[in-house]
């Protein structure tokens, strides 16, 4: 299955796993008010409980990717539940609290979930590589209206060795074009190169550049996320 196709299908998986997870926890906090326990004791239960371990486990999340997060995620959860219980809030204004949070928000889950599994998968090919240093790869996917002017950058390329990718595009082996980037580096065959794509790419760059020359402004190459961040 292509990487874009597979980040929707999880990030898809992961909001309504978190739906269900979070209603399930606020149906569990409303019962133990309903069978008589103290704001003390909730507090205490709500102290004791592994959240991310109750999701994934108790809840039935265990097919979400993104285990360090859904365990900051429980963090946060926990510490708004805390805050709703002692504020002796209902049930629907404790969800509606858990959303405003936004940490909870779904864009930005996306971002999480989109940049945990892209990164994860150009790992795995570099892992794959590792004993083929002058392989040559070339940079796939999209191109369209959401593509970063690096993305861009790299999409006209032809094939590069793990070394020139490094020296040119600083980082990108690991982070592509950044964040939600849904773009990944792949071994160059006639199967993988698509010349329709990369042509596009090169107009795109050109009037980049153009763009820049009529307003009488030097051409800046577009940089990776290492290289904003150095």
């Amino acid at each position: 299955m292509p990487l874009p196709e597979t980040i929707d299908n999880s990030v898809q998986e992961f909001e309504q796993s978190f739906i269900t997870a979070q209603d399930s926890f606020i149906d569990d906090v409303e019962a133990l008010k309903e069978e008589g326990l103290s704001i003390e004791e909730i507090m205490l239960i709500l102290a004791g409980i592994d959240i991310a371990t109750y999701w994934l486990i108790d809840l039935d999340m265990q097919q979400a990717s993104i285990l360090q997060y859904t365990t900051d995620l429980g963090s946060k959860v926990r510490l708004s539940l805390v805050q709703g219980v002692l504020n002796d809030m209902p049930k629907k204004r404790l969800r509606e609290m858990l959303l405003r949070d936004l940490s909870t928000k779904p864009y930005q889950i996306d971002t999480i979930i989109t940049t945990s599994m892209a990164t994860y998968s150009r790992s795995l090919t570099l892992l794959q590589l590792e004993d083929k240093p002058e392989e040559k790869l070339i940079y796939t996917g999209p191109l369209d209206s959401k593509t970063r002017p690096v993305c861009i950058r790299m999409l006209k390329e032809g094939g590069l060795t793990q070394s020139q990718i490094d020296a040119k595009y600083p980082g990108a082996l690991r982070d592509g074009g950044g964040f939600n980037c849904r773009h990944q580096w792949q071994s160059l065959s006639p199967k993988t190169q698509d010349k329709e794509v990369q042509q596009q790419a090169k107009t795109a760059y050109q009037g980049m550049m153009q763009k820049a020359k009529k307003k009488g402004k030097p051409f800046k190459a577009p940089k990776t996320l290492e290289e904003y961040y150095r």
